[in-house]
Protein backbone atom coordinates (compact mmCIF):
# COMPACT_ATOMS: atom_id res chain seq x y z
CA UNK A 1 0.00 0.00 0.00
CA UNK A 2 2.75 2.34 0.57
CA UNK A 3 4.70 1.62 -2.27
CA UNK A 4 1.33 2.52 -4.59
CA UNK A 5 1.11 5.60 -2.54
CA UNK A 6 4.80 6.77 -2.51
CA UNK A 7 5.13 5.58 -6.53
CA UNK A 8 1.49 6.49 -7.99
CA UNK A 9 0.07 9.41 -5.56
CA UNK A 10 3.55 11.33 -5.09
CA UNK A 11 4.18 11.42 -9.04
CA UNK A 12 7.56 9.72 -9.00
CA UNK A 13 6.59 6.72 -10.44
CA UNK A 14 8.13 7.52 -14.21
CA UNK A 15 11.62 8.29 -12.21
CA UNK A 16 11.24 4.92 -10.39
CA UNK A 17 12.53 6.35 -7.42
CA UNK A 18 10.37 5.98 -3.99
CA UNK A 19 12.18 7.31 -1.30
CA UNK A 20 9.13 6.93 1.38
CA UNK A 21 8.79 3.14 1.05
CA UNK A 22 12.53 2.42 0.79
CA UNK A 23 12.63 4.28 4.25
CA UNK A 24 10.07 2.29 5.29
CA UNK A 25 11.62 -0.89 4.01
CA UNK A 26 14.93 -0.33 5.55
CA UNK A 27 13.27 0.88 8.46
CA UNK A 28 11.26 -2.29 8.72
CA UNK A 29 14.30 -4.15 8.35
CA UNK A 30 16.75 -2.37 10.81
CA UNK A 31 13.70 -3.04 13.58
CA UNK A 32 13.84 -6.68 12.98
CA UNK A 33 17.00 -7.28 13.28
CA UNK A 34 17.24 -5.61 16.48
CA UNK A 35 14.45 -7.70 17.69
CA UNK A 36 16.18 -10.72 16.73
CA UNK A 37 19.50 -9.78 18.40
CA UNK A 38 17.25 -9.07 21.67
CA UNK A 39 15.82 -12.13 21.15
CA UNK A 40 18.85 -14.17 20.62
CA UNK A 41 20.30 -11.88 23.75
CA UNK A 42 18.36 -13.85 26.44
CA UNK A 43 18.57 -17.23 24.70
CA UNK A 44 22.46 -17.56 23.63
CA UNK A 45 24.74 -18.67 27.05
CA UNK A 46 28.23 -18.00 26.01
CA UNK A 47 29.85 -16.28 23.21
CA UNK A 48 26.95 -14.42 21.14
CA UNK A 49 30.06 -13.19 18.48
CA UNK A 50 30.21 -16.68 17.65
CA UNK A 51 26.81 -17.16 16.64
CA UNK A 52 25.95 -16.91 12.70
CA UNK A 53 22.24 -14.87 12.90
CA UNK A 54 23.78 -12.75 15.32
CA UNK A 55 26.93 -11.47 12.86
CA UNK A 56 24.28 -11.40 10.24
CA UNK A 57 21.99 -9.17 12.30
CA UNK A 58 24.52 -6.51 13.25
CA UNK A 59 25.37 -6.34 9.35
CA UNK A 60 22.02 -5.65 8.45
CA UNK A 61 21.62 -2.89 11.33
CA UNK A 62 24.67 -1.52 9.47
CA UNK A 63 24.21 -1.60 5.99
CA UNK A 64 20.35 -0.54 6.33
CA UNK A 65 20.89 2.21 8.49
CA UNK A 66 23.38 3.52 6.61
CA UNK A 67 20.95 3.56 3.60
CA UNK A 68 18.15 4.97 5.96
CA UNK A 69 20.36 8.13 6.61
CA UNK A 70 21.62 8.26 2.43
CA UNK A 71 18.41 7.63 1.56
CA UNK A 72 17.20 10.71 4.27
CA UNK A 73 20.11 13.11 2.67
CA UNK A 74 18.86 12.56 -0.96
CA UNK A 75 14.75 12.92 0.08
CA UNK A 76 14.65 16.02 2.63
CA UNK A 77 18.30 17.38 1.63
CA UNK A 78 19.98 16.99 -1.44
CA UNK A 79 16.89 17.31 -3.91
CA UNK A 80 17.65 21.21 -3.99
CA UNK A 81 19.54 22.86 -6.94
CA UNK A 82 22.68 24.13 -4.42
CA UNK A 83 23.85 20.30 -4.49
CA UNK A 84 27.06 19.73 -3.13
CA UNK A 85 28.55 17.28 -4.97
CA UNK A 86 31.47 16.61 -3.51
CA UNK A 87 29.76 15.72 -0.27
CA UNK A 88 28.12 13.19 -2.43
CA UNK A 89 30.83 11.83 -3.81
CA UNK A 90 31.93 11.31 -0.22
CA UNK A 91 28.88 9.26 0.80
CA UNK A 92 29.68 6.85 -1.92
CA UNK A 93 32.87 6.47 -1.11
CA UNK A 94 31.99 5.93 2.45
CA UNK A 95 29.34 3.18 1.26
CA UNK A 96 32.43 1.39 -0.60
CA UNK A 97 34.14 0.74 3.10
CA UNK A 98 31.07 0.00 5.05
CA UNK A 99 30.27 -2.89 1.93
CA UNK A 100 33.77 -4.19 2.66
CA UNK A 101 32.79 -4.54 6.42
CA UNK A 102 29.81 -5.88 5.89
CA UNK A 103 31.05 -8.57 3.62
CA UNK A 104 33.17 -9.80 6.31
CA UNK A 105 30.61 -10.16 8.27
CA UNK A 106 28.82 -12.38 6.19
CA UNK A 107 31.88 -14.44 5.44
CA UNK A 108 32.55 -14.54 9.02
CA UNK A 109 28.78 -15.54 9.55
CA UNK A 110 29.22 -18.49 6.71
CA UNK A 111 31.90 -19.69 8.65
CA UNK A 112 30.76 -19.84 12.11
CA UNK A 113 27.72 -21.64 11.02
CA UNK A 114 27.71 -25.12 12.43
CA UNK A 115 27.63 -28.02 10.26
CA UNK A 116 24.73 -30.07 9.04
CA UNK A 117 24.84 -33.73 10.84
CA UNK A 118 24.36 -36.40 8.40
CA UNK A 119 21.84 -38.50 8.62
CA UNK A 120 22.19 -41.83 10.70
CA UNK A 121 20.08 -44.13 8.09
CA UNK A 122 19.73 -43.94 4.20
CA UNK A 123 16.33 -43.21 3.11
CA UNK A 124 15.65 -45.23 -0.11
Amino acid sequence: ILWIFDCFFLGKFSTGICEYFSLAEYLIIVILSINKINELVSTIKGNILRHSVFLICIAFIIYYTYWILETSFWTYGLNSRGKDWNFLWSIYYIMIYINLFIYFLYVAAILLMPKKEPYSQALY
